[in-house]
């Protein structure tokens, strides 16, 4: 019984209000994997969506790199720099819904 009051309480929660739904979380990450220059950057953008896509969820994200040296990555603001030429892979992850997605990006 304390299992499904917490499961009850999650859902609750995830979908705001009153209304009961499913926990299905669905993650949007843009841009996809994608190519900068030396130099260039990108805002990588991460959408959250739960109850079936109807509500917007919000979390707080820690953003990073797997190669600093080829791709740095502002750890708040997410925003991504090409340092060197390579490829990193570059990763959103949430307080809440922990690794929430990445893109892979190119530097040239």
């Amino acid at each position: 019984m304390k299992r499904f009051a917490a499961l009850s309480l999650a859902m609750i929660t995830a979908c705001g209000g009153d209304e009961v739904c499913n926990l299905d979380l669905i993650v949007g990450v843009a841009p996809a994997d994608t190519t900068i220059s030396v130099g260039g950057q990108i805002t990588p953008r991460v959408t959250l969506l739960g109850c079936s896509g109807t509500r917007v969820l919000t979390d707080s994200l820690t953003w990073t790199s797997t190669q600093p040296a080829i791709a740095v990555v502002g750890t708040r603001t997410g925003i991504v720099i090409g340092a060197s030429p390579g490829v990193a892979t570059v990763t959103a992850n949430g307080k809440t819904y922990g690794r929430i997605g990445a893109i892979n990006v190119v530097v040239r």
